[in-house]
């Protein structure tokens, strides 16, 4: 996921924000596992 994201930003540079949103969105889902009030908790 992270490997498509930066290629999409090497491809696209300075238009990375608009061109590419939906690879960003995945990660961030796919982060999401990780990063929760739960697993916050866990490692407080």
């Amino acid at each position: 996921m992270s490997d498509q994201f930066a290629e999409c930003d090497k491809v696209n540079a300075f238009m990375v924000v608009f061109n590419c949103r939906h690879h960003n969105k995945a990660l961030n889902v796919r982060l999401h596992q990780f990063t929760n009030d739960e697993h916050f908790e866990i490692y407080s």
